[in-house]
């Protein structure tokens, strides 16, 4: 609670960071635009709303703050009470990475909270179908409101559609990662840049379109994103091993694997551009609820292993923080 408190006022009182410039323009310049001509609508709509409500802008800033806060804490919460609670271990490694994008990139941050709010849903093993299919509609309703706000949420219908489709495939994992091979050739021979191009009908395509050749800049984001699986995959591995462990935080955990297994789906996006690395988000925040178990359960054992994979854990926290660049931006909140 603290650091939701925390991350409430830094986000709603910030003032130096240059996105905050950005979004007042945008916020005062929204009456000016029909909501079917702007890039992002449903963000459009929603500053037209409060706008018409009267609220200025340093009012707008505080309450999408505790929008965006309340809805993550929910994400959160209603995932990590089924892996034991370790939820301020994820919240003060939030701290770390990625509050500062996440704080500055408003959008983005709103985007990412409405999707991690309804995750649960899409995790939920439930065997009603009726259930099943009301928790798959929730899911995919929000998450379509979230790509009004920002396109590179479509990325979550994609990995709602993989997960279902593929969570009872024996080998969902090697269909996966054939399937990314397979689109990242057909992305460096420029097959896809006209259909992806004429689907996202938004200012940032082009931006994205014309980067798609592989270069060795684009090493390292992709090396990231196999370490965050990696960590994941051999923590819920040793805790499903574990003798304490109950059936229902073992199927969760499974679960969670299989979610886990969408995030190679990333790695084609990184050859247009390695913005694509802010879907790494809603996955560090999995990670860290992830971690939280596997650091405190068995804590009194003397377990090498367990060392060494959260020395790596914090390794690539840090690598992150500094590839991203977190520091100098958290600077401009303070």
């Amino acid at each position: 609670m603290c650091q939701g408190i925390f991350i409430f006022f830094l986000i709603g009182l910030r003032v130096h960071d240059p996105d905050h410039y950005f979004y007042q323009v945008e916020y005062l310049s929204a009456p000016s635009i029909y909501y079917k001509f702007a890039d992002f609508p449903g963000w459009n709509l929603w500053m037209n709303f409060f706008i018409n409500k009267g609220y200025v802008f340093s009012q707008f800033i505080l309450i999408m703050a505790a929008i965006c806060v309340v809805l993550m804490l929910v994400g959160v919460y209603e995932t990590g009470k089924k892996l034991d609670g370790y939820i301020s271990f994820a919240l003060a490694i939030f701290l770390i990475y990625p509050l500062g994008h996440e704080a500055t990139q408003m959008r983005t941050f709103f985007a990412d909270a409405l999707i991690f709010s309804v995750l649960p849903f899409l995790l939920e093993d439930v065997k009603d179908l009726k259930r099943k299919i009301l928790n798959y509609s929730i899911y995919f309703g929000i998450v379509y409101i979230a790509i009004t706000i920002h396109t590179l949420s479509y990325f979550f219908i994609l990995v709602g559609i993989v997960f279902i489709l593929l969570k009872t495939f024996k080998y969902e994992f090697q269909i996966i990662i054939t399937s990314s091979i397979i689109v990242g050739i057909l992305i460096n021979s420029n097959v896809l840049s006209d259909i992806i191009t004429r689907f996202l009908n938004t200012g940032k395509q082009t931006h994205w379109m014309d980067n798609g050749m592989f270069s060795f800049g684009k090493l390292l984001p992709i090396l990231i994103t196999i370490i965050i699986w990696w960590i994941a995959h051999i923590e819920i591995k040793e805790l499903c091993n574990t003798s304490q462990i109950i059936s229902t935080e073992k199927r969760h955990l499974l679960t969670l694997q299989k979610f886990m297994n969408t995030i190679f789906l990333i790695l084609p996006l990184l050859n247009y551009d390695i913005t694509f690395n802010r879907l790494w988000r809603i996955y560090l925040m999995l990670l860290y609820l992830i971690t939280g178990m596997y650091a405190y359960r068995n804590h009194k054992e003397k377990n090498k292993k367990k060392i060494y994979i959260l020395c790596l854990f914090f390794i690539t926290v840090f690598v992150i923080f500094i590839y991203e660049n977190e520091m100098s931006i958290l600077s401009l909140l303070f």
